[in-house]
C-alpha cells in the first residue's frame, strides 16, 4: 500500500477489506493505483484508508501511498520533489492534488503565482514521470472561521459560504488549464450543508474533516475514480447506517457521472 503518514482515527485496522469477495470463478479485478499528494485534509480520519473499505465493499480493489506533510502546499510537494519520490516506486493510475486550504482564494494574483502555477508544474512533472497517470483534483471546502488575513484581501472569502464558492471556482479553472479530473468533495458538502445542516462536517476546529467529512470525501473519490455509483455500496465505516447511507446519495448526486 506504500507509505502513509500519522493520522487523527485509530480505525486503521477496523475499516480495511470489508467488503464482499468476487463471485466464484470471477477472478477479482486489478487494483486501482493512487498516489495522494497533499496535507491534513486527506490524511485526517485516513481518507483513503476509507476509501479502500467502500471500495472492498463493491468488489473493487485500491493500492494507494500518500505524501501528506501537515499544511504543506502545492508549491512545497513541488519542491520537495513529491511527484518524483513517490513515483519511483511504482505506477499509478491517478496523482491526487490537495492544495493547502486557503490559497485557491487567494487574490487572483497570488493564486496565478501559487496555486495555478505550482498545480500545473506538478501535472505536468506527473506526466513526464509516468505518462498513464491521470491528474485529480481535490476540490476543498470552505472554512467557517479562521481565514485570517484572507478576509481582508478577499472580502467575499470571509465567510464558508464565499469561500467555498471562490475555492470551487479556483480548481475548476485550474482543472481546464490541465485538463484534469475533479473530484468535487467541496461542492458535495456544500450540498450538505444546505440541505442537511445537522450532519457535522467539520471537526471540533471548525477547519479539518469530521468522520463524516472525511467519509463523504471518499465517496466522492470512489464515484470520480472507479466511475461507479457510491450509493450501491454497504461500507459504512463507523457512522451510523442511516448517516452512511445519507452521505454516499449525496455523493452519487454530486460527484457520481452517469
Amino acid at each position: 500500500m506504500g507509505r502513509t503518514f500519522p493520522f487523527s482515527c485509530a480505525l486503521f485496522t477496523a475499516i480495511l477489506l470489508l467488503g464482499r469477495s468476487p463471485a466464484e470463478g470471477q477472478s477479482p479485478p486489478p487494483p486501482l493505483r493512487v498516489l495522494f499528494l497533499g496535507n491534513s485534509y486527506t490524511y485526517s480520519n485516513d481518507m483513503p484508508a476509507i476509501l479502500k473499505a467502500l471500495a472492498a465493499s463493491g468488489g473493487d480493489q485500491l493500492d494507494y501511498e500518500m505524501e501528506v506533510p501537515d499544511g504543506a502546499s502545492l508549491e512545497e510537494h513541488y519542491r520537495r520533489g513529491s511527484v518524483a519520490i513517490a513515483l519511483k516506486d511504482g505506477t499509478w493510475d491517478y496523482v491526487v492534488l490537495q492544495e493547502q486550504s486557503l490559497r485557491p482564494a487567494m487574490p487572483i494574483r497570488q493564486a496565478e503565482q501559487q496555486f495555478f502555477r505550482y498545480g500545473e508544474l506538478l501535472g505536468q512533472q506527473a506526466s513526464a514521470l509516468h505518462p498513464g497517470a491521470r491528474t485529480v483534483l481535490f476540490v476543498t471546502w470552505g472554512r467557517w472561521h479562521h481565514t485570517g488575513s484572507l478576509c481582508e484581501w478577499v472580502p467575499e472569502a470571509c465567510d464558508y459560504w464565499g469561500s467555498d464558492s471562490l475555492i470551487t471556482l479556483r480548481y475548476r479553472m485550474l482543472a481546464e488549464r490541465m485538463d484534469a479530473i475533479l473530484a468535487p468533495v467541496g461542492p458535495a458538502w456544500r450540498y450538505l450543508q444546505q440541505h442537511h445542516p445537522e450532519i457535522e462536517l467539520f471537526n471540533p476546529d471548525a477547519i479539518h474533516p469530521s468522520m463524516e467529512g472525511s467519509y463523504l470525501a471518499a465517496c466522492c473519490f470512489y464515484a470520480v475514480l472507479f466511475k461507479k455509483d457510491p450509493v450501491l455500496l454497504s461500507y459504512n465505516y463507523v457512522l451510523a447506517p442511516e448517516v452512511a447511507a445519507l452521505l454516499r446519495k449525496v455523493a452519487s448526486i454530486v460527484a457520481f457521472r452517469r
